[in-house]
């Protein structure tokens, strides 16, 4: 049997089991709180993708209202308005939706095998294939509500379109590639890093600059018509330009605290979703003196991150090491939820060999392998590796997450695949001596890239608390004050937690047990004003009026706009006036 007909074979198998890979994660998901209650920017997609769906815009209970409707976008608009239309076409219900981006998962395990086989031949393509289907971090992503699987669609199409053009010539498969990159930017605005990187490709494959400017225009010009309906729309609503999304300045101000770069908060910011956003964009205004349109606050936030940049150039400099490594280590840096953790808990996930650090490895045997043959793929192998330098400059001033890196993990697997395939061909030629060589140098590199530099460990109380905040929205409050007590074994400073837990004993009408959560947690973040307005509460509740009262004039003095605390200040007042009376 050649190649060919053993693949109508081994493709179906691959694409089966990548199928029944994530059938059986889907069952182990299903019944959990964050699959029903998911919680920061899933949250976030899932409240926004349900408000343009059904036009339901209330706010979930313990969130403010983040005016998606009347600001331009805060976070960029792809992936929402993806599952949206997933929802109107599911009915809004959480398992179909999922079901979805499974589906979409096994779509990405074929594109990976059309590309890879296309330019890198077939047994590549097979490898790649199973590569895609069986990485962890893809079948991960695909149950959450984010971007990375949408993301990695893009690509793929994006490539193929590419690759098609390089095969025939047609000038409407880089205007399509164009639409990919562009549709790919609104999901992720640092994909419009690619652009530069598309032409240059371009330039470099025509040899001539003036020759490639109009094939050039009709990549620039797709890119631009998918993204400029979502600046119109910003300029609509709010007279303010912003390109996609206005989120790019205070996520450069968190790049710049080396505690925030891999965990989201910092004492510019504090803690806060997606959610809070009118809140800091408050917070810039009240700093500015004047009300700051969306824009302007960007600027505000990255203006401060510059200075940073520019005023610490040692800090800077091992910033830029520690985001280097964390983005290239073996370690899944955690951002909306602990990945790692996640994983240990599974009995699905665990049992999944292919880590980042054996793909990058191979990759860079593949892309060595590559250059030193110099045939007919090295134009699209230049492409790749200009595609995954340039996504990897665009977050380095950033944070690192594992989840930005999770839509480059398949353009390495296509150089690792490569590589893979190379090193065994070379064995099946007799030529032992240089494929030994080859194998030699991959389980080196595969060893030095699985080594932690940066000593990053995911946080276990990050991890209880995620999964405690979910069990208190959908009401089991017996499971959350146990995984909150957790959090605090872990990290017993920790004053949100303290703040949770007595939110979970007060709604049990353990008053006494929740002052004194109340209590702990303004003792350890004083400045934490959402636990100081719930002690104060707890304090009129138990008739301590003169307690409660300085309590709630806090609040106002740091929230002038908390109508509840304005209300219930001025019944404390009247109520204690009438107990002097009396």
């Amino acid at each position: 049997m050649n190649l060919r007909g053993a693949s109508r074979i081994i493709l179906p198998a691959l694409l089966v089991a990548a199928a029944a890979l994530r059938l059986l994660y889907f069952g182990e998901i299903r019944g959990r709180a964050d699959f029903l209650h998911p919680g920061l920017d899933a949250g976030y997609h899932d409240y926004w993708a349900r408000g343009l769906a059904f036009d339901q815009w209330t706010p979930p209970p313990d969130q403010p209202d983040p005016l998606i409707r009347k600001l331009p976008y805060f976070r960029p608009p792809g992936y929402p308005y993806f599952l949206a239309a997933v929802y109107r076409l599911v009915g809004g219900v959480p398992a179909p939706a999922r079901l979805v981006q499974f589906a979409l998962g096994v779509l990405n395990v074929f594109l990976a095998f059309r590309f890879t086989r296309r330019w890198f031949g077939e047994a590549a393509g097979w490898l790649a294939a199973a590569l895609a289907g069986t990485y962890w971090v893809f079948i991960y992503y695909e149950g959450e509500l984010l971007e990375p699987v949408l993301l990695i669609t893009l690509t793929w199409l994006a490539l193929l379109a590419l690759g098609q053009w390089t095969a025939d010539g047609r000038a409407r498969w880089l205007f399509g590639a164009g639409l990919a990159l562009g549709a790919s930017a609104l999901a992720r605005p640092n994909a419009l890093a690619w652009l530069p990187a598309v032409l240059l490709w371009l330039a470099w494959r025509i040899g001539d600059w003036k020759k490639a400017a109009r094939p050039s225009a009709l990549v620039a010009a797709g890119t631009l018509l998918a993204v400029l309906p979502v600046t119109a729309r910003n300029y609509i609503v709010a007279r303010d330009f912003v390109l996609i999304s206005s989120n790019g300045g205070i996520n450069l101000l968190l790049g710049q605290n080396p505690e925030a770069v891999a965990d989201h908060a910092s004492s510019e910011t504090g803690n806060w979703s997606c959610f809070d956003y009118p809140a800091l964009l408050a917070k810039a205004s009240a700093e500015a003196g004047r009300p700051l349109k969306v824009s302007e606050a960007s600027r505000w936030y990255a203006r401060k991150a510059r200075q940073q940049i520019f005023g610490r150039p040692g800090m800077t400099a091992r910033l830029l090491a520690l985001k280097t490594l964390l983005f290239w280590g073996p370690r899944e840096v955690a951002n909306n939820k602990i990945e790692e953790l996640e994983r240990a808990a599974s009995p699905v996930l665990r049992r999944l060999p292919i880590s980042f650090s054996f793909a990058f490895a191979w990759a860079l045997v593949g892309a060595a392998l590559i250059w030193k043959k110099r045939r007919d793929t090295l134009p699209m192998a230049a492409l790749l590796a200009l595609l995954v330098a340039a996504y990897f400059l665009s977050f380095l001033p950033f944070i690192a997450a594992g989840q930005y890196r999770a839509p480059l993990t398949p353009l390495l697997m296509v150089f690792a695949a490569a590589g893979l395939v190379g090193t065994g061909r070379l064995f099946a030629e007799r030529r032992s001596r240089e494929a030994l060589n080859w194998l030699a140098a991959g389980l080196a590199l595969w060893f030095v890239a699985g080594i932690n530099y940066t000593g990053y460990r995911p946080s276990e109380a990050r991890w209880y608390l995620a999964k405690a905040i979910s069990l208190e929205r959908s009401g089991n409050l017996a499971s959350a004050e146990k995984e909150y007590r957790e959090v605090l074994r872990a990290r017993p400073e920790l004053a949100l937690a303290h703040n949770r837990l007595g939110v979970i004993l007060a709604k049990q009408e353990r008053t006494t047990e929740a002052l004194a959560c109340f209590q702990e947690a303004v003792a350890r973040d004083p400045e934490l004003t959402e636990a100081r307005f719930n002690l104060a509460l707890a304090l009129a509740l138990q008739n301590r009026l003169a307690e409660a009262i300085p309590e709630f004039e806090t609040v106002l003095r740091r929230q002038p706009d908390h109508a509840d605390a304005r209300h219930n200040l001025e019944q404390a007042r009247r109520l204690l006036q009438g107990t002097d009376l009396r």
